[in-house]
């Protein structure tokens, strides 16, 4: 043995094993700790994929749901002056026989027409309010159909205003011819002409509107069974 290898100190085993063993705890604990940095990262972005594809889902819902309750609301808006103009038509072409349609009574722009020609605009009226109801009708046996109600609730209420009105109408032209041919009279003492027809025709049209508030409040807050259209 040279005196240079005498004079050079080795490593003890235990050493040499305690240093081996350092670098593999190294070289596994970054290995491991790589692969669970890797992990939760995957996770994290899958946990994030998610909320953003709930929060599109979501937004998509909400955008839907609206176009949805927006194209309920036009049948509505398109609906109700139907109705509205057919009932105050009707009326008025009843109120043109009583008492009060008498020339004395006749407001100034009545006066200036005449009270034939009041009546002839009132009837006027009348038959143009009837056509767009006979032609509009059972347009709304298809349009309301998009509301929700249970167990044919929507139908039934719609069905009976639909109804209600068009025996109001039926009512105030009978009565009104009836007049003009002096079969019947409208007087102060008398009951006031289809009355019955016309109670009716609010009581179904109050139902109606009940059925679709309460449809309305379900297609809006029903998250859980929401319409077709979200499917």
């Amino acid at each position: 043995m040279s005196e240079r290898d005498e004079g050079t100190p080795r490593p003890s085993a235990s050493l040499r094993t305690t240093v081996a063993v350092s670098l593999i705890n190294l070289f596994l604990g970054t290995l491991v700790g790589g692969a669970v940095t890797a992990h939760f990262a995957e996770e994290h972005s899958d946990r994030e994929l998610q909320r953003t594809w709930l929060q599109e889902r979501s937004k998509h819902q909400m955008s839907v749901r609206k176009s949805f309750l927006d194209e309920q609301q036009a049948t509505v808006s398109a609906l109700y002056p139907l109705i509205s103009r057919l009932r105050i038509a009707s009326s008025d072409l009843i109120d043109i026989t009583s008492p009060e349609y008498e020339e004395r009574n006749l407001t100034p722009g009545e006066a200036r027409r005449g009270l034939k020609q009041v009546k002839i605009d009132r009837s006027n009226a009348f038959n143009d309010a009837v056509d767009e109801w006979e032609h509009s009708r059972f347009l709304y046996d298809f349009a309301l159909t998009s509301y929700q109600a249970d167990e044919g609730k929507m139908q039934r209420a719609w069905s009976g205003t639909r109804d209600a009105a068009t025996k109001f109408a039926e009512c105030a032209s009978s009565w009104y011819f009836q007049n003009l041919d002096h079969k019947v009279k409208y007087t102060a003492e008398t009951p006031e002409p289809c009355a019955d027809e016309s109670d009716a025709l609010d009581q179904k049209w109050h139902e109606l509107s009940d059925t679709l508030r309460d449809a309305r409040q379900k297609a809006w807050g029903d998250w859980e069974n929401p319409p077709e259209l979200l499917k």
